[in-house]
């Protein structure tokens, strides 16, 4: 059974709804209460540091692939084909969890898992064992990418 939002739920408070939402609108993450008004201010900041780190570390994934890993050009280009594919199955995904979990809360845990996933990929137990960096780098790319038709519905 998933978590509706607009469910309601024992353990509630009082004055808090499903997700740490408040009636007045205002909800609180890590101690700090975020209201309506700062949410596309943060999305845009976030959008930001992603696209900076995205333009240092995108452009030499190729590289990455042909010279490290060894892909032959077949099978990278491959790769870059199935990319667009996966991101729409992810955005899917990312789109129905969104209407159980909330737009934010989905957006944010799509790309934390994407990050995560990138920093996963510098280990040698997934470097050493090309198809597993492949699904990793797959996975990555997609979670990052799923999240943007959210993050443009939150700022509309």
């Amino acid at each position: 059974v998933g978590f509706h939002p607009h469910s309601s739920r024992e353990e509630e408070d009082e004055d808090e709804g499903p997700v740490g939402l408040r009636a007045e609108g205002v909800s609180r993450c890590c101690g700090v209460e975020i209201h309506p008004r700062h949410v596309p201010y943060l999305l845009v900041f976030s959008d930001f540091i992603i696209a900076i780190a995205s333009g240092m570390t995108i452009k030499f994934f190729p590289l990455f692939f042909q010279n490290e890993v060894k892909l032959r050009p077949v099978a990278l280009n491959m790769l870059y084909v199935a990319v667009p594919l996966l991101i729409g199955v992810m955005a899917l995904i990312c789109q129905w969890i969104s209407r159980y979990s909330g737009r934010g809360v989905a957006y944010v845990g799509f790309r934390w898992v994407g990050v995560c996933l990138l920093t996963s990929m510098q280990t040698s137990l997934i470097r050493r064992h090309t198809p597993v960096l492949v699904g990793v780098y797959l996975a990555r790319t997609a979670m990052i990418n799923a999240p943007g038709a959210l993050a443009d519905s939150v700022m509309m």
